[in-house]
């Protein structure tokens, strides 16, 4: 099953003066403005220029990591907070902060069922890590691997908040401050998942994690995130997180496996296997 194809393409906006410095991503899959950075001495005028923003393009949300000594002037402006973040900015705080322009795109319709899912998860004995299986092998990812990549990606997800479907998108990915990782059965890949690495904040970003069903129970995907943590301390990174889909017992019971904490939930976040899900922020300080 495909992935949808993406009728507008995002961008960044960037903007400075002397009252505001900010890096937006106007997000069109997800239909969300999300603050990639920001500096402003009058927050007056930033969540005006977030507003009306968020407003031109008919996006539904804006959402942003906020430091200990702000989130509060992010509140009073009827941002809501959604999870807190343990030593996201290089050892301090961040705070999930967002603002909600959509009724629809604010209402947490499953916020029960995932609160007895996140229980189910915390209420066991952590697991070991199981160690590889014969045949099984934890690998880089090349150039020459990328075809493979999104066809796995496309098997799985029938929508993604990034389009990873997009040989091209993959291609930039290899350029950046991203590291995969995917484990082999046989030589063909299984399993994938990747760190998108914040130098500036010394953290990163575990995302894109799949497992083909035929080969989910086997601990694939808790092996590559111990390597992909590996490679997290190697660079001097302090904190990894991760943000999972709230309604999966098994990716979230992963990284509560693997030590990681609970931080919070942000509603509808983004457009994945083909609706705005809720998702789970987990944390862990290496």
């Amino acid at each position: 099953m495909q992935m949808n194809a993406v009728v507008n393409k995002n961008f960044y906006i960037e903007k400075s003066s002397q009252q505001l410095e900010v890096k937006l991503l106007v997000d069109f899959i997800n239909r969300r403005l999300k603050v990639v950075k920001y500096r402003c001495s009058d927050y007056d005028i930033l969540c005006r220029e977030l507003y009306r923003t968020a407003q031109k393009y008919k996006l539904e949300k804006i959402l942003l990591i906020a430091k200990s000594d702000d989130w509060k002037k992010f509140f009073v402006k009827s941002f809501v907070l959604e999870a807190l973040h343990p030593a996201f900015y290089d050892g301090e705080d961040g705070f999930h902060m967002s603002l909600f322009l959509a009724a629809d795109r604010f209402k947490a319709e499953n916020y029960i069922l995932h609160k007895k899912i996140l229980q189910t998860v915390i209420s066991h004995p952590k697991s070991k890590l199981k160690p590889l299986g014969q045949d099984f092998s934890i690998d880089s990812v090349a150039r020459n691997d990328i075809k493979e990549l999104t066809e796995l990606y496309s098997k799985i997800f029938k929508t993604y908040p990034t389009p990873i479907n997009d040989p091209d998108y993959f291609k930039k990915m290899l350029h950046k401050d991203y590291i995969f990782k995917v484990v082999r059965y046989k030589g063909n890949i299984v399993s994938a998942a990747s760190l998108d690495i914040n130098m500036t904040d010394k953290n990163a970003e575990l995302t894109d994690c799949a497992t083909l069903k035929d080969y989910g129970g086997k601990g694939l995907m808790a092996n590559i995130i111990k390597a992909l943590e590996q490679e997290a301390k190697q660079k001097g990174l302090r904190t990894i997180y991760t943000i999972a889909r709230a309604c999966s017992i098994g990716i979230n019971k992963v990284f509560y496996n693997q030590e990681y904490e609970y931080c919070g939930q942000l509603i509808k976040n983004c457009d994945i296997c083909g609706q705005f899900e809720d998702m789970n922020v987990w944390s862990k300080i290496i």
